[in-house]
C-alpha cells in the first residue's frame, strides 16, 4: 500500500471528544435530519494551510501541488467520480466520530478558509452509534460505527471524497469497513492516531493501492507503549 507514517510530538486527539463541533465546516448526518447552519461550502489550499500552522511568513509566492491522490510515486489515478472533476475543488470529507472535530476544530476551519478545498463532515460524535461494535472488547450490537460506516458507503460525498479524515475509533472501525466494500476505488486517507494498522479484533482488508497517511501523536493510549522506532 502506498503508506506515509509521520510521527509528530503534537497532542493527538482522544477517543474522549469534549468540544462542541465547529460551525465553520458543512455538517452531513446518515439520517435525514441534518445538522442545522449554512451551505456555503468551506475551501482551503493545503500548502498555505501548512505554512500558517507553521508560522511561516505570509504573502510568499505558493508553489503549484499536485491533485489528492498523485503526491507519491506509483499512486493510483482518482477515479472519474471524484468530485473535484465537477467543482475544481477537492473534496475533503471528515468522519466525525473520533477526528476531534471539537479538539481540532480550529485546523479544520482554518482548512475551509482557503481556495482549493471544500470541507464536509460527515456524522456526529457521541451520537447512538458512535460506540464499538460487538467484536472489540465491551462493544454493543447496532447502531455502532460499523453500521454507521455501511451506511457511510451509501453517501456520495463519502464515496467521491477526495480525500477522507479519520482518526481513532474512526480509523479502527470505520475505514476498515471502507476498505472493505470499496478495495482500490476507496479514497485516500488521514488516519489520526493510525488505528488501521493496530492489532484489532478483525483482520484489516487494506487495498492494495490504498493511499495513507498515519499521523500518530504518541501521547495517548494508541501507542501502547511501543517506541518510535516500533
Amino acid at each position: 500500500p502506498h503508506t506515509v507514517v509521520c510521527d509528530v510530538r503534537l497532542r493527538a486527539p482522544t477517543d474522549l471528544e469534549t468540544h462542541a463541533p465547529t460551525r465553520k465546516v458543512r455538517r452531513r448526518t446518515p439520517c435525514r435530519s441534518r445538522a442545522r447552519g449554512g451551505r456555503a461550502r468551506l475551501r482551503a489550499s493545503a500548502h498555505s494551510n501548512a505554512q500558517s500552522m507553521s508560522g511561516a511568513p505570509e504573502g510568499r509566492p505558493r508553489p503549484s501541488r499536485p491533485p489528492i491522490g498523485k503526491d507519491l510515486p506509483g499512486a493510483p489515478a482518482a477515479p472519474a467520480a471524484r468530485a473535484s472533476r465537477a467543482t475544481g475543488r477537492a473534496t475533503v470529507t471528515v468522519i466525525a466520530p473520533g477526528a476531534g472535530t471539537g479538539a481540532n476544530g480550529a485546523a479544520y476551519t482554518a482548512l475551509g478558509r482557503e481556495r482549493d478545498f471544500a470541507v464536509e463532515v460527515f456524522g456526529q460524535a457521541r451520537a447512538a452509534y458512535d460506540r464499538y461494535p460487538q467484536w472489540f472488547r465491551e462493544g454493543s450490537a447496532g447502531p455502532n460505527l460499523d453500521t454507521f460506516a455501511q451506511e457511510a458507503l451509501k453517501q456520495p460525498v463519502v464515496r467521491r471524497a477526495d480525500c477522507l479524515v479519520v482518526g481513532s475509533r474512526g480509523g479502527q472501525v470505520v475505514l476498515p469497513r471502507l476498505w472493505q466494500d470499496l478495495g482500490d476505488a476507496a479514497p485516500p486517507a488521514v488516519v489520526i492516531n493510525g488505528g488501521c494498522a493496530m492489532g484489532l479484533p478483525r483482520p484489516v482488508h487494506w487495498p492494495e493501492r490504498a493511499v495513507s497517511f498515519l499521523l500518530m501523536g504518541g501521547q495517548d493510549y494508541f501507542r501502547r507503549g511501543m517506541s518510535l522506532e516500533e
